[in-house]
């Protein structure tokens, strides 16, 4: 078993290590590395195999010796000779669980991370062969690339590309704005790294993984094919795949488990989350303003330099398009008021007022701001009245100081379950607004717990399946001891191979639709399973 398990493995691993060694993602010393890390993950596969064919060998010699014949006749039973089989195919079930629930995914990560978390390197190698590099939805071409050394202070790699191309995709993977430009510089800076276990706490998802910032000098930037600016400089983010909050294929079992209670530790789960909470939170900060204008008479907000802008009305009112102010007494003016630090404190007022909240229009890239809008202001200082004013819109981009938002955000404060029990009594009662969002993300962690399901399943059941080959093997090789060594374990090859099918395809209809696949995820276990008790029963009776 253990010399069919190393070859195995080699080949495997060799063939897994081809593909990055060719494209250039890896280099010879490097696909040496990739290999040794690829074999630990593939003793999933080629254990159960070489497990069953080590049985098959080892009993069909004492069958066609006459040992077992002679044992039998000696009063020893069938069911003690296939004892050390049972005991080494318990043994390595539970090693084969230890090794996928805890050891594989560490290797797993290893080997994601040997080939995706060295930009410089595959930007090298795929500029070389006039190919660009795809990161989420963008695109980068350059005709070619040269380092510098040293690089630039905190960054591990620094190029120089020259006549690039950087495209943005939209989400229906149409071009929503590109840049070119003769020169252009590219910084590789190093990720936080470590498994969400080592860190101990969530990160935000820009935070864990390398990027690489680009540079155009004087470039020509185009938005929907519309030349919008021409001569100015242009920085671009390339992140790298962070592949702890990805996949959560590598994770180990407590991990998963952790993950079921915290899914947010995927990135594309914390982007809803983060989403649903800007929705939330423009709802709960228009509840705000109107209830600290209802106690206080006044709301306190902040403008883009920090410095507070101070609304005076006594309530707020939906008009169907914005928040109408509404002053203090019938006939009187919302007043307001901007600090300027140490300078004179600027006041207006205004008959009529409105605010209005906004969140940006790119999910990854959210922001909530209060528009301010105003009608005939008066200054009330010399300051102010020497100011210039425009009297629709004067204050823009605000936010409200101590609001909810930055709770909402925060993801220890509000994880994913309390996100849900906020929303869903307002979707409830049908505000259309957040359940599109709500949906988004329940769906969305929905899909992540039938996909932990499904990893756990198939981990268990491949373990089971282990000692299933390995019994199967040498009960047939017993009722088969007249047949060549290969044709009998032919006979236990094909159903041991419908059933890894069998597992493989349960884990994505389980993935997929849930519980009802793991009727096919476990089904090929317990087929093979009575094929190999039936082999028994049969050796039994002859």
């Amino acid at each position: 078993m253990l010399i069919t398990t190393l070859v195995l493995v080699a080949v495997i691993a060799f063939a897994a290590a081809v593909k990055p060694l060719a494209d250039g993602k890896v280099g010879p010393a490097e696909a040496l590395k990739f290999m040794a890390l690829a074999m630990v993950p593939m003793l999933q596969y080629a254990m159960p195999f070489s497990a069953g064919f080590g049985a098959t060998l080892a009993y069909h010699r004492l069958a066609q010796d006459n040992e077992l014949t002679a044992a039998h006749a000696g009063g020893v039973s069938h069911r003690a000779v296939l004892a050390p089989a049972l005991f080494s195919g318990v043994l390595l079930a539970i090693l084969l669980a230890l090794l996928t629930n805890q050891v594989i995914p560490r290797f797993l990560s290893s080997m994601e991370r040997l080939i995706t978390q060295d930009l410089a390197k595959i930007l090298v190698a795929n500029i070389e062969r006039g190919e660009s590099v795809e990161r989420e939805n963008m695109l980068v071409y350059a005709d070619a690339a040269r380092r510098i050394v040293p690089p630039a202070a905190g960054a591990q790699e620094q190029l120089l590309l020259t006549r690039m191309t950087a495209i943005e995709l939209d989400p229906k993977g149409l071009v929503d704005s590109e840049a070119t430009a003769s020169v252009a510089h590219l910084w590789v800076f190093p990720g936080v790294g470590g498994t969400p276990a080592e860190r101990g706490t969530v990160r935000r998802m820009d935070e864990d993984a390398g990027q690489a910032r680009i540079r155009l000098e004087r470039a020509v930037h185009a938005l929907k094919g519309r030349a919008v600016a021409q001569g100015s400089n242009l920085d671009v983010v390339l992140p790298a795949p962070n592949v702890f909050k990805d996949d959560p294929k590598f994770l180990t079992f407590g991990e998963l488990m952790e993950l079921r209670e915290a899914p947010e530790r995927m990135n594309w789960v914390e982007m809803r989350r983060r989403d649903l909470a800007f929705h939330l939170g423009e709802r709960m900060t228009n509840e705000e303003i109107s209830a600290r204008l209802a106690r206080d008479g006044k709301v306190e907000l902040l403008d883009e330099d920090g410095q507070i802008v101070r609304v005076f009305a006594r309530t707020s009112q939906w008009d169907g398009k914005r928040w109408r102010l509404i002053p203090a007494k019938p006939g009187d003016s919302v007043l307001i008021e901007q600090e300027r630090g140490d300078l004179q404190t600027r006041r207006w007022s205004a008959p009529t007022a409105w605010f209005r909240t906004n969140i940006g229009p790119d999910r990854e890239r959210r922001s909530l701001s209060i528009d301010l809008e105003v009608q005939q202001t008066i200054p009330l200082t010399a300051d102010s009245a020497s100011a210039t004013v425009r009297a629709n819109q004067p204050f823009t981009g605000l936010m409200l100081k101590d609001g909810p938002l930055d709770q909402l955000l925060d993801v220890q404060q509000t994880p994913s379950k309390v996100m849900l029990e906020l929303v869903r009594p307002r979707v409830e009662n049908g505000d259309e607004f957040l359940k599109g969002p709500y949906r988004e993300l329940s769906a969305t962690i929905d899909r992540l717990r039938r996909e932990i399901m499904s990893k756990l399943n198939e981990r268990a059941a491949m373990s089971v399946a282990c000692l299933v080959m390995v019994m199967s093997g040498a009960a047939t090789a017993i009722t088969l001891s007249s047949s060549l060594p290969l044709t009998v374990y032919l006979w236990s090859f094909f159903p041991a191979l419908a059933t890894v099918i069998s597992i493989s395809s349960g884990q994505q209809l389980t993935h997929a639709e849930g519980p009802i696949g793991l009727i096919v995820l476990w089904g090929g276990v317990v087929g093979f399973g009575i094929y190999a008790l039936r082999s028994y029963v049969k050796l039994c009776r002859h």
